[in-house]
C-alpha cells in the first residue's frame, strides 16, 4: 500500500495548526484535539460545528494516479442535526479549492444517523448521490474509494461492509486537498447541539484496501 498520510492526532494540541494537518479551516465553531475524542491511543479530533461555517482540516494529496482511498474512525457522539440540514464530514477539492471531486454528508432523522456520498463529474459539480446508509450512535470505520475514469466511481464501506458504489460519466477532474471535519449546511439561524469525533485518518493512492486502520 502506498500511504499518502496517516494522521493519529496524538499531540494534545488545542491550537492550530493541528499536528498532522497541512491546513485547518475554521470559519466558525471549534476544532481541537481532545482525549474525549480518542478511539485508539490517547487523543482524537473533536469538531463542533456552527451553522453556515467550516470546522475542519485538510491534507494535501496531489492526485497523480487517478485513485484515492481513505478511511477514518467516526463517532457522531449523539449530535443533533436539525431537519433539512446536514453536515459534510469529508470532501476532496479541485486544484483551485473552489469545487469538490466528491463528498460525504451526515444526517440525523431524530432516531438514527445516516451518511450518503456524492460524486462530481468533469464539470466539477456533484451529479450523483447515493442512498442514505444508516448507522448507530457509536464508533464506526468509514472507508471510501474514488477512481477517475469514464465512468468514474466512488464507493463506501462501513465497518468493512460495502454499502454501494456510485458512478459519473466522466471524472477526469484533478484534486490536491482532502478534508475531514464539519461543514454545517443549513440556514444561519439553525444550529446543531454537540460535537462529532474523528480518529486515525489514513489514505493511499493505489486503491489498496485499508480495512481496520
Amino acid at each position: 500500500m502506498t500511504t499518502l498520510f496517516n494522521v493519529t492526532f496524538e499531540n494534545n494540541m488545542l491550537i492550530h495548526p493541528i499536528s498532522g494537518y497541512d491546513n485547518c479551516y475554521v470559519s466558525g465553531g471549534t476544532l481541537e484535539v481532545a482525549a474525549a475524542a480518542a478511539y485508539e491511543g490517547s487523543y482524537g479530533l473533536k469538531s463542533t460545528p456552527l451553522a453556515g461555517t467550516v470546522t475542519g482540516g485538510g491534507k494535501v494529496t496531489h492526485d497523480l494516479t487517478g485513485k484515492f482511498r481513505t478511511a477514518f474512525y467516526f463517532d457522531p457522539n449523539s449530535i443533533t442535526i436539525p431537519s433539512g440540514s446536514y453536515i459534510m464530514i469529508l470532501r476532496n477539492f479541485h486544484y483551485d479549492l473552489s469545487q469538490q471531486a466528491f463528498n460525504c454528508t451526515l444526517t440525523w432523522n431524530g432516531s438514527s444517523y445516516g451518511i450518503d456520498i456524492g460524486l462530481a463529474d468533469n464539470t466539477l459539480n456533484i451529479v450523483t448521490w447515493s442512498s442514505v446508509y444508516t448507522f448507530t450512535d457509536a464508533w464506526h470505520l468509514f472507508e471510501f474509494y474514488w477512481q477517475r475514469g469514464s465512468p468514474g466511481s466512488f464507493q463506501l464501506w462501513i465497518d468493512g461492509t460495502s454499502q454501494g458504489t456510485i458512478t459519473a460519466t466522466n471524472t477526469s477532474v484533478r484534486f490536491n486537498n482532502c478534508g475531514i471535519g464539519c461543514n454545517l449546511r443549513s440556514s444561519p439561524s439553525v444550529s446543531t447541539t454537540g460535537s462529532v469525533y474523528f480518529d486515525r485518518w489514513i489514505a493511499n493512492d493505489d486503491g489498496s484496501q485499508i480495512g481496520g486502520v
